[in-house]
């Protein structure tokens, strides 16, 4: 069976090699499934009936979230599970610090902080497909799953949980997307939880700015609430009515806030030491957002250019430019974090209590490099925790000399991680009950904020932070 993504050229012969080896065909089944029987077999399988009803304890470490994702799939074997291969370039300068092997041609400025990384190499992707994947990492979930079209994405779940505590002085939103055009929105949330997607430049947000000026938007703002707001009051069209209500509303804060034009600005030097370009630009202003403390607690940044199926190894291109635009610019957030006193909790800096969060939607394949000079899609892949309370010098799992099956998973549940896990993670990090279900979805099915949390299927990945308890009896899967 040969792939019918353009973006492989057929290279993707048999279905194991394109789901990966440890993707077995139940797997298959049930994620191909799922799009196919629905509600009845899903909830069969599943029942939400039987979730435990328990609070789960979390982590609770974290204020803030950072996700940053590495659009096209980086290759875990030339980054953050570095393999050794006839294939990988002699300059690469491969270093280990605290037990963790780091090419450190392509991550100077990163290897420097593995005090503050925990990496997990025990993750895999249920399929090396890059729209289902990716959508899949930030929804948590199968996005052909009885829920997924109206899955929210996971910044919105924290934006949700977070309203509770906004203050007045909140005025920025709760979650922010930088760089990151058509992620996941809010889903069947609310429209005021779903992403203020920016794409930074060092003038900040001309936008604000009526061209007429504040006070006539204000006469011109008073005038159609006069004659459009009866209107909308038990409006026939529902939701759609309220998030055009809370749009509003939000945007209207946004221009009347001086200091959300300071968050988004940035001095030629900033953008000079962070890297000089559009994902060096993001890290600046997720760096000013959790400075102001008004009220964002989810930043997603995306980096694309890793799907790299030819010249990997192109000097001063493939995988030797996206590594250097990631390295300088999340080392430089992460020092300027750690150099932040926290404004809430004194002795703290802000890396403190700001959990980020590194991951492409699958891994490479493994090896020696295509006949192109690239390598192809592969489910296995690495995930990067940093920051909060996140274990120094960390590695969770353990692969083959190749990269290929995990050879020790590294954690309690004695299995790949998933992305459900990382998620458990996250929310596990931030204090929110992984294992909440909701039963205000528009379906009347129960929404779950991790699919098979409650019953245990998927939890979070307790080793990633200091306060890991020890492993528990090795459980049967």
């Amino acid at each position: 069976m040969k792939c019918k993504t353009q973006c492989c050229d057929g290279r993707h012969a048999r279905l194991p090699h394109l789901f990966g080896p440890g993707f077995s065909r139940r797997e298959f089944f049930r994620v191909s499934g799922s799009a196919l029987t629905g509600y009845y077999f899903t909830r069969v399988l599943r029942p939400i009936d039987i979730l435990a009803q328990s609070k789960a304890a979390t982590e609770g470490s974290a204020r803030n979230c950072i996700f940053v994702f590495l659009g096209g799939g980086p290759s875990h074997v030339d980054t953050f599970d570095f393999k050794q291969t006839e294939s990988t370039p002699k300059d690469f300068q491969p270093e280990t610090y605290g037990g963790i092997t780091i090419p450190r041609r392509l991550f100077p400025t990163i290897s420097d902080r593995l005090d503050r990384i925990t990496i997990v190499r025990s993750a895999m992707a249920k399929a090396a497909v890059h729209q289902l994947s990716t959508v899949w990492a930030q929804i948590g979930r199968n996005p052909t799953g009885p829920l997924g079209s109206i899955s929210p994405h996971i910044g919105a779940v924290v934006a949700l949980e977070a309203d509770t505590r906004r203050k007045k002085t909140d005025v920025l939103p709760g979650f922010v997307a930088l760089n990151a055009g058509g992620i996941p929105g809010s889903g069947y949330l609310s429209a005021r939880f779903a992403p203020f997607s920016v794409t930074p430049s060092q003038g900040g947000l001309s936008s604000l700015n009526h061209p007429d000026g504040m006070a006539r938007f204000n006469e011109r703002y008073a005038l159609l609430e006069q004659i459009d707001g009866p209107l909308r009051v038990n409006s026939p069209l529902g939701k759609k009515a309220e998030d055009l209500d809370d749009y509003t509303e939000a945007a209207v804060t946004l221009m009347k806030s001086a200091e959300v034009a300071t968050a988004f600005r940035f001095t030629a030097a900033e953008r000079t030491r962070y890297g000089s370009n559009g994902f060096a630009d993001a890290c600046i202003v997720t760096r000013n957002l959790l400075r102001a403390n008004r009220g964002t607690r989810f930043i997603a940044i995306t980096l694309g250019g890793w799907d790299q199926h030819s010249g990997i190894y192109a000097p001063n291109a493939g995988i030797y430019a996206t590594s250097r635009t990631l390295d300088t610019g999340l080392g430089s957030l992460m020092a300027d974090l750690g150099a932040a006193a926290s404004p809430e909790t004194p002795g703290k800096s802000l890396l403190d209590e700001s959990l980020i969060v590194v991951q492409g939607e699958f891994g490479r394949t493994v090896g020696k490099v295509t006949g192109q000079g690239g390598r192809d899609h592969f489910t296995r892949q690495f995930v990067l925790f940093a920051g909060a309370s996140v274990r120094p010098y960390g590695v969770v799992g353990q692969t083959d000399a190749m990269g290929d099956k995990a050879v020790h998973y590294g954690w309690n549940a004695y299995r790949d991680v998933r992305n459900e896990d990382i998620v458990a993670t996250i929310y596990s990090a931030l204090g929110i009950d992984w294992t909440t279900v909701r039963y205000d979805d528009p379906i009347g099915r129960g929404f779950e904020y991790v699919p098979g949390a409650g019953s245990g299927q998927y939890e979070p990945v307790r080793e990633v932070f200091t306060s890991a308890p020890p492993p528990r009896r090795r459980r049967v899967i």
